[in-house]
């Protein structure tokens, strides 16, 4: 919890909505336009942080996602062998007339 109190968005955000609240309250005129302005540069700046946070995770999950591909080359390559093994067995026969590899009990 003592994160979201340190974030730069969080307080962003509450800087935001109080100085609203503030003037609202203290009954300042403010124009409408300037209102949507500080929202929307708010929004920006948290939505820009929020990409640059995003980046520092991304770094993480590349890492992540590099090992995951390697695992899977390695289970490809195995699966490939078995193949290759079963394949060069002398267990199989062409099928008449289908050109496919079928077990001996399945020809007629």
């Amino acid at each position: 919890m003592n994160a979201k109190f340190k974030s730069r968005k969080f307080w962003i955000a509450v800087g935001t909505v109080f100085s609203i609240a503030i003037s609202e309250w203290l009954g300042v005129d403010v124009a409408p336009e300037a209102i949507a302005g500080l929202v929307v540069a708010a929004s920006s700046y948290m939505f820009a942080q929020g990409i640059v946070d995003k980046g520092v995770v991304s770094k993480q999950v590349a890492v992540a996602g590099d090992t995951a591909r390697l695992q899977m080359q390695l289970y490809i390559a195995n699966l490939e062998a078995e193949l290759a093994d079963l394949v060069s067995d002398d267990n199989w026969e062409q099928a008449p007339d289908q050109g496919l590899a079928v077990a001996p009990e399945l020809v007629e």
